[in-house]
């Protein structure tokens, strides 16, 4: 990094790209937000394109990369090419060997009628991004804090009623128990829900009263620029479930939360406070809270990914097909240790709600402080490095009379940050998105 080799190569597409193609790929198979918000499940209601419309729009995005970026035509073909007798599922991965970050792409031997509905990968869409993805702008940590567990969601709450009722919501509908009950040091109480003891490995959510909740105020529930509602950067916590989806439902309904949409094998919920959470039948595991998801600008998109691989030793995963659908272009991760994975879900810019207003303050992850530092702080270093480069990307461009499309203002940029304070790293993901890292979650 901070070089650029003269030597020829195949022209790749820079990281101004990312964001602008995985927009529009997101735009054209979903029309835009009305199938991104998870919560609420409006890609359900709006309903998802025909295969035959997925792939139009697939390989117009794939052409579109080819012709911007140079690619051979040999790769270009490829992409345009998968269709129904080879459709192709591709994500980011990493290749330790190699230090750096790739894009796999793995060709299914059956033939669907039809555009699986838990298709996280994309259908090998995001494949035309290999090019920043590459042994020199993308090197992971080579010693990410892989030992770090995810052990905490932190809510806030208005006030002492408002907690009330947001335990009723957890520990009736959900099954779960408040294990720990406590007032902080700054004279606020704050209550643990969890499926296990506070002393073990269970997940739990921390609701938290932060009287400055009114004062903030609630965030805009609608970007007036492009006239389309705005989602929680929370997008949802899925929780394993007893009893059937009607039983579940009725519970919601007596505890004081919404229920928003589902079917037979799941329901999305809202508790009291706003917090979206999907609640899922299991009758062959213990109940848990299995998974978290962010929901990422789409500019963003990619350096965020990155971010949370070298800096938390994240690693993807496949979705499990038996679990319900999720947003088009979804990468689901999973630490070293035990606890709940990752969803990350890419969304359209300038649709997220302002983060300083809404209910979610950040996780609290477990595991060495000093090595969680310094793959941070690495992972820090590589994120602005890659940030220049971008810049100088579009500042190129713009001298150039390239016209790049903004909906309202500049596009979202991921810019994170660490710092180190009494024995707790303090992570902004990029977005605004805060993970804390701890010795102990006893510290919250």
């Amino acid at each position: 990094k901070g070089s650029v080799s003269p030597a020829p190569e195949p022209a790749r597409l820079d990281s101004c790209s990312v964001g602008p193609l995985l927009e529009v790929a997101m735009m054209g198979t979903t029309r835009g937000l009305a199938g991104v918000l998870p919560g609420l499940n409006r890609h359900r209601r709006a309903g998802l394109r025909s295969q035959s419309s997925a792939l139009v729009v697939l390989a117009v995005c794939s052409a579109l990369a080819a012709t911007w970026a140079g690619l051979s035509s040999s790769s270009s073909r490829a992409l345009v090419s998968s269709g129904p007798a080879a459709p192709q599922r591709a994500g980011v991965a990493t290749d330790a060997a190699a230090g750096s970050v790739r894009v796999a792409a793995t060709t299914t031997a059956a033939a669907p009628s039809t555009l699986r509905r838990r298709d996280v990968a994309g259908a090998g869409l995001l494949a035309p991004f290999a090019g920043i993805l590459t042994a020199e702008t993308a090197p992971l940590a080579a010693h990410a804090a892989s030992d770090l567990r995810l052990q905490r969601a932190l809510v806030n709450v208005a006030d002492e009623e408002a907690l009330k009722s947001e335990l009723k919501f957890w520990t009736e509908a959900c099954g779960m128990k408040v294990v720990k009950d406590s007032v902080g040091s700054d004279g606020n109480r704050r209550a643990l829900v969890a499926f296990g003891p506070e002393s073990g490995n269970s997940f739990g959510i921390q609701i938290i009263v932060d009287p400055g909740v009114k004062k903030r105020g609630s965030p805009k529930l609608l970007n007036y620029d492009v006239m389309q509602p705005t989602v929680d950067a929370l997008a949802f916590v899925q929780v394993g479930a007893e009893g059937k989806v009607m039983d579940i439902f009725k519970r919601v309904q007596a505890s004081g939360g919404s229920a928003l949409f589902g079917d037979a094998t799941y329901v999305d919920v809202e508790s009291p406070r706003g917090v979206q959470v999907r609640l899922v039948p299991r009758t062959d595991r213990p109940r848990s809270i299995e998974s978290v998801s962010l929901n990422i600008e789409a500019p963003a998109f990619v350096p965020v990914s990155l971010f949370y691989q070298r800096a938390l030793g994240y690693k993807e995963l496949q979705y499990p097909d038996e679990d319900p659908p999720v947003q088009r272009l979804s990468v689901l991760y999973g630490s070293g240790s035990e606890g709940p994975t990752l969803l990350l879900c890419p969304v359209p810019d300038k649709r997220v709600k302002d983060r300083y207003k809404d209910s979610f303050e950040g996780f609290v992850m477990v595991g060495n402080v000093d090595e969680a530092a310094k793959s941070a702080n690495e992972a820090l270093k590589k994120a602005n490095e890659e940030l220049e480069i971008k810049e100088a990307a579009e500042r190129q461009a713009d001298s150039a009379g390239v016209k790049r499309k903004r909906e309202s203002g500049p596009p979202t940029k991921a810019n994170p940050s660490v710092e180190v304070t009494d024995g707790t790293v303090r992570i902004d993901d990029g977005v605004g998105n805060i993970v804390f890292v701890s010795s102990s979650a006893a510290n919250f």
